[in-house]
């Protein structure tokens, strides 16, 4: 066989070849079933687009055909895993739990949505009875002290600042497995369960509503957050009021900076958010106990005593809810073990737990139940 026929036949099979990996795809396409949904990313995939009606409709056409065409190639989650244990294989940035963003926003790579992007999973069912078990314990030990359960649930800041997110995580979303823990949640009842994302998402005041070198939300968000949480107690117990008017002030308050010391660096002194809100007097009688339980008083306002506690998150919320109520009794849930015998020993009327999207992780919950 000659050199030149060699040659011939190496090149009708590396054109095969090529052919066949263009192919594939579409060959996968055509023997997966037909889906809506991806639960890799918990997120509804595009739809075929209409016949076009008109000459905007025809312009408009071409990339919603792409869009359809990205979201139902064949074996899409396949190479969405491949890239998520790369990025594993590669830590951005190193050997940090930090996730760099768009200009000089900071993430938790822990956060719930990042734990999407990364190839895990998050509220599956085993998630979800986790969660439940949790909130069923928090329950059992309100009620042994004659108190309600309500539960805050915070959402992460990649959830609703996800537009600074880097773009590999952008499409990323943990909202639909949320909505199905709810659901699950109000059908087992027991206990009142606020999700903040409807209200945090749909703020359009453009102030920040979370700090960019920190992961939790500003105080701007836990004035919404306590007004979420009085308006929910309102019809028990009525008369309780969040600060208005000229009963605030509106300053610039210095970066809280968790992840920016994550990175090894030092604070930095000179960054600020502006237009946040803070009381602009304080007039709560506090005391300090000798276990770390704090009791702020103002009897002179009307409404339910809370009994408030669980994650860090709450800080942006006491100094609203310490003004707004006749009695604040802050109980730290450091060990969780406490909670039981704190909640009989300063009793309340309702008992307010803040829990974080990220800490529905099981190995957080378990954290959580320790005793």
């Amino acid at each position: 066989m000659g050199v030149r026929r060699l040659r011939r036949i190496g090149q009708v099979a590396f054109l095969a070849a090529g052919l066949l990996l263009l192919a594939l795809p579409a060959l996968w396409m055509l023997a997966e079933p037909p889906r809506a949904v991806s639960e890799r990313e918990g997120r509804a995939l595009a739809a075929w687009p209409d016949l076009p009606a008109d000459w905007a409709g025809l312009r408009a056409w071409p990339a919603a055909a792409g869009a359809w065409l990205q979201d139902h190639l064949g074996g899409r989650d396949r190479l969405l895993a491949a890239m998520a244990t790369l990025r594993r294989t590669l830590r951005e940035p190193g050997g940090t739990d930090i996730v760099f963003g768009a200009g000089e926003w900071l993430f938790y790579a822990r956060a719930a949505r990042l734990e999407m992007a990364a190839g895990r999973s998050w509220l599956d069912a085993a998630h979800r009875r986790h969660v439940r078990q949790l909130l069923g314990y928090w329950r059992d030990a309100a009620a042994a002290a004659g108190m309600p359960l309500v539960v805050v649930l915070a959402p992460d800041k990649e959830s609703i600042e996800a537009a600074e997110l880097p773009w590999w995580a952008r499409r990323f979303d943990t909202a639909p497995a949320t909505r199905r823990l709810l659901a699950e949640l109000q059908a087992e009842g027991g206990f009142t369960v606020i999700d903040l994302r409807p209200l945090l998402a749909g703020d359009r005041s453009g102030r920040p509503r979370y700090w960019p070198y920190d992961t939790h939300w500003t105080i701007w968000s836990g004035y919404l957050a306590a007004g979420a949480l009085l308006e929910t107690l309102a019809p028990r117990w009525p008369g309780a009021r969040l600060p208005q008017g000229d009963e605030i002030s509106w300053i610039s308050m210095p970066y809280v900076q968790d992840l920016w010391r994550m990175l090894g660096e030092e604070t930095d002194a000179e960054r600020e958010v502006p237009d946040q809100p803070w009381p602009r007097r304080f007039q709560a009688a506090i005391t300090t106990l000798p276990d770390g339980i704090t009791i702020n008083q103002r009897p002179d306002l009307r409404g339910p005593r809370v009994v408030l506690s669980g994650d860090s998150f709450r800080n942006a919320l006491k100094p609203w809810l310490q003004e707004s109520l006749p009695a604040l009794i802050d109980v730290p849930l450091e060990p969780p073990s406490r909670l039981p015998a704190a909640l009989i020993a300063h009793p309340g009327d309702v008992l307010v737990m803040v829990l974080v999207e990220r800490d529905l992780h099981p190995a957080s919950i378990d954290r959580l139940m320790a005793r």
